[in-house]
């Protein structure tokens, strides 16, 4: 994707930034600098009132977003992360890579869409019938997740 000069903020661009989106134009940052919003592994959704930053969402229509939830085959797969949520009723999405702002996560640990919680994740592998064992992250650190993608396997 080509991102014409005149769309980017370069009031305080630097040798190295990326162009990122925050949600509302494209600004220069530091690769990494504003997590989950550098171009292209994360994009803007129109979504409802009740989508936070760091639930884990699904494409319910066209560039439109929801909880997903493992225990609903309708909700499901996971897309992506919601990094940030610049109105009421849109949210970035980050697909892959790196999402940092958690807590008390264990290093290597697999974290996969839960079956119990719509929009959440979870260390426990799902294993009711007709649920998804959805792996959709690795912890990087305590307050790191390495996004992997679409992952999935039906129990």
């Amino acid at each position: 994707m080509t991102i014409p000069l005149a769309m980017l903020d370069q009031g305080t661009a630097v040798m190295g930034d990326v162009p990122t989106w925050n949600g509302a134009t494209w600004i220069p940052a530091a690769p990494g600098a504003l997590p989950g919003t550098v171009w292209p592994d994360s994009a803007p959704y129109a979504c409802g009132v009740g989508i936070n930053v760091g639930d884990a969402v699904y494409i319910t229509a066209a560039d439109t977003i929801d909880l997903a939830d493992a225990s609903d085959p309708a909700k499901r797969p996971m897309i992506g992360l919601v990094v940030l949520k610049p109105t009421p009723i849109t949210a970035v999405v980050r697909y892959l890579g790196e999402v940092g702002g958690f807590a008390a996560l264990t290093p290597n640990g697999r974290y996969w869409l839960s079956d119990s919680v719509p929009g959440a994740l979870t260390a426990t592998r799902p294993t009711a019938v007709g649920s998804d064992a959805q792996l959709v992250a690795v912890a990087r650190n305590a307050t790191t997740l390495v996004l992997l993608g679409i992952v999935k396997m039906t129990l």
